[in-house]
């Protein structure tokens, strides 16, 4: 399925052509995507819509890590395993990817929410 020109995309999008290259550089390591160099350029999905969740999705841009992790990593945070937030933000995490996991690509593809 083609997406588009990649200013195009990027346009429609309202993000830079820089920070797309980089998004669809990490869809296309595992094969969602394709990306062809040239005037009539672009990207394509390589796979079946219908079975790309989005929680597969998110995982590959966040490089697997819980986007709602500690931010404190830097200084080594040293009550980890006993705090209350980070318990909270561990299982909603959990319940986001859960209710991304029943969502594909192909259900998302129109732009438009039918009611």
């Amino acid at each position: 399925m083609w997406l588009g020109g990649a200013v195009a995309v990027a346009e429609i999008e309202n993000v830079s052509s820089s920070y797309l290259a980089k998004l669809m550089q990490k869809l296309s390591k595992p094969g969602i995507v394709s990306s062809s160099e040239g005037k009539q350029g672009g990207y394509s999905i390589k796979r079946d819509p219908e079975k790309i969740d989005l929680t597969s999705i998110v995982k590959i841009l966040e490089e697997e890590k819980n986007i709602f992790d500690c931010v404190d990593e830097v200084h080594g945070c040293k009550i980890r395993n006993k705090c209350k937030i980070h318990a909270v933000f561990t299982e909603a995490y959990e319940k986001m990817l859960n209710e991304l996991s029943k969502t594909s690509i192909a259900d998302i593809l129109e732009p438009e929410i039918k009611k």
